[in-house]
Order: C-alpha cells, then structure tokens, then sequence
C-alpha cells in the first residue's frame, strides 16, 4: 500500500490529482470500464514517470472495481468498449474519473494518517 500511496501523493504533487468536487460514491460497471479506458488511454500521454504510475494505478483501480461488480474479466469488455470509444469522449470522461481517482487517493492520505496514528 505505501508504493501506491505514494505514487498517488506524488502524481497529486505533479497537478494530476486536482480538486475535484465530490465524486459520485457508487458509480455503475460501465463508468468503472470508462475509467478504466480513459486512465489506459492518458497513460500514453503522461509527462513524468510519477504521472505515469499514478494513471496505472487508476487504471488498475477502475479494472478491479469492474471485474468486482461484474465477475467477469475486464479484457473482452475493454476491446470492445475501446472500438466505440473516440478520442473527443476521452476529454468528457477526464473530470468525472478524475475527481473519482482524487477521491481515491484522499482517501488512501486519510487511511496512511490513521494507520501512523496507530503506530503502524
């Protein structure tokens, strides 16, 4: 979890973790593939390596709540989903995934800040 959180706190120093309003709580398996499709897609145009991984756990965050909720694995669905999506759907989907991934990481920040409260 530390490399995680890390990797987070710093793509958050690096302006990819901007404030965001409030992300939805429950997003559908549809929104977690889109996510999943727009963290794959920005990670092509990440500017240092700390953005890079950032967009990497966000896409493994998103593929993992997908499979979750559906049971299934996330490979045939993003194929498919990727031959529907165009590069102009990728900005519309930057804000909502992007306050769910700032959302994300605000809470891995306030879970580090309990677990070193408790000395762990």
């Amino acid at each position: 979890m530390t490399g995680m959180r890390r990797a987070l706190c710093l793509a958050a120093s690096a302006g990819l973790l901007a404030v965001h309003p409030a992300a939805a709580s429950a997003a559908t398996a549809g929104e977690n593939l889109d996510c999943a499709m727009w963290a794959a897609y920005r990670i092509n145009d990440a500017q240092d390596d700390a953005e890079r991984n950032a967009l990497m756990i966000a896409m493994a965050l998103f593929v993992g709540l997908y499979e979750g909720q559906t049971g299934k694995n996330v490979d045939e669905a993003m194929v498919a989903r990727a031959r529907e999506l165009d590069e102009s759907q990728f900005d519309v989907l930057e804000e909502p995934c992007s306050a769910r991934l700032d959302s994300f990481a605000d809470r891995l920040e306030a879970l580090g800040r309990r677990l070193g409260a408790s000395g762990h």
